[in-house]
């Protein structure tokens, strides 16, 4: 059984050692632990960990924070032995739910996904965000979306 819990500095150490099948996370910054310990600090109601409830062990998590201006979904990954169970979209749902519950006064939030994870396009699906089919058409590889708030 996994439950879904806010990010705490305690799972550093987890985020920045994601790299199962070749993965990396895109953002540099993600990867100085300085940059990634202050946005779990300032965003504490939208970044997200899924957690073992037996071991306590992370097996997942989400990135979403304020720019200011809108809401961005940073990061979503959940451990291979763990996709297709809902990890993903529970993962999802609680930071929307931190988004709307502390919103900053933000309307919208944006995302970026891989063209090539559909998985990712279905959980962002399921959960409102919308997918403008030019944009998929022209941009293949990273797809923008949105939802509002």
């Amino acid at each position: 059984m996994v439950h879904i819990e806010d990010m705490k500095i305690c799972h550093l150490s987890f985020i920045l050692q994601r790299r199962f099948d070749n993965f990396t996370i895109d953002f540099l910054e993600w990867e100085d632990s300085s940059m990634l310990k202050k946005t779990i600090e300032q965003n504490p109601h939208t970044n997200k960990v899924a957690v073992e409830s037996s071991t306590g062990r992370p097996v997942g998590y989400i990135l979403g924070g304020d720019t200011g201006l809108r809401g961005v979904l940073h990061h979503l990954f959940v451990s291979p032995e763990y996709r297709s169970a809902g990890i993903g979209y529970l993962l999802m749902a609680e930071c929307l739910k931190g988004f709307r519950e502390n919103a900053w006064g933000a309307r919208r939030i944006l995302g970026l996904v891989y063209g090539n994870n559909p998985s990712a396009i279905k959980i962002l699906k399921q959960n409102g965000f919308i997918f403008n089919p030019i944009l998929e058409q022209n941009f293949p590889c990273v797809i923008p979306c949105y939802l509002d708030l």
